[in-house]
């Protein structure tokens, strides 16, 4: 039998959907941590110089406290390709996961290629997931696959999941250099319910971005994701965030992308107090 399947049986969590609020609204109980660690959200700088992740949201995944690297997704890209866009039958598995997931969005997690993943907060899949933080869970395709079966019974739905293609890796040390270059703003949630509504959000891709855009119809590959902007429904919730950080992130939130241009070799100059109203 499917254990996986069984314990869902007797083990239901709520969809994201029924816990999906205060993520439109300042959001309590955040603030910068001391220190990184799986489960805190990374922002863009609004001053990074760094096209690919302007005004992203990343989850950090792993962290390795003492050899320090890291990976992390980005959660408000997306990319305006469905699962069946990018996933082909070709085998037992691709038609399995198809069924249940071939209208679903696809979002990019970041410039690094790596295999399909998945976002969740079922406990009953974390045999074959990764834990984040309490709630919250990453896969790979043999997640996707038993998530098919709980939607199949009815014990889950196609929205409670988020799929991700690409993620961001950090070598050692390398991320911790970076929030200390303050090419990146670390934030911590302390209440685990908002995060991870936050966290499995489904944001609307920007006007235009379409398969056409970004498949190649020849080879069935996706191609230049890494250069796709986050959208502005997803930069929406980077702007709420920081707000919700206050103090000087609250003015950061407000910074244009003229602005933020301006301020960009202030920044490399180490120059920290940068005058917002100028």
């Amino acid at each position: 039998g499917n254990t996986v399947l069984e314990a869902a049986r007797n083990k239901k969590v709520p969809a994201a959907s029924s816990i999906a609020q205060g993520v439109d609204s300042i959001i309590d109980d955040v603030k910068v941590p001391e220190t990184l660690s799986r489960g805190q959200l990374i922002l863009t700088h609004p001053v990074s110089a760094e096209p690919c992740f302007g005004r992203a949201v990343l989850l950090l995944a792993e962290h390795d406290a003492q050899q320090r690297n890291s990976m992390a997704f980005i959660l408000n890209k997306p990319s305006g390709l469905k699962i069946g866009d990018v996933l082909q039958p070709g085998n037992d598995r691709g038609t399995t996961v198809l069924k249940s997931f071939q209208h679903e969005p696809v979002y990019v997690g970041g410039p690094c290629e790596t295999p399909i993943a998945v976002l969740h907060q079922l406990e009953q899949l974390d045999k074959v997931s990764h834990k984040i933080c309490e709630g919250l869970y990453y896969g790979g395709l043999d997640c996707i696959e038993q998530a098919h079966y709980l939607i199949e019974e009815g014990d889950a739905e196609a929205k409670d999941f988020k799929l991700i293609i690409g993620t961001a890796l950090w070598a050692q040390e390398q991320l911790s250099g970076e929030v200390l270059q303050k090419h990146w703003i670390v934030s911590e949630f302390g209440d685990k319910h908002a995060l991870s509504a936050l966290c499995m959000r489904h944001f609307a891709p920007e006007e235009g971005n379409t398969e056409a855009n970004y498949l190649d119809a020849s080879m069935g590959n996706v191609v230049s994701l890494q250069n796709l902007a986050v959208s502005p429904d997803g930069a929406s919730q980077w702007k709420i965030i920081l707000e919700s950080l206050g103090g000087e992130f609250k003015n950061f939130a407000s910074v244009s992308h003229v602005q933020a241009e301006g301020f960009k070799a202030l920044l490399l100059k180490g120059q920290e107090d940068v005058d917002l109203d100028e």
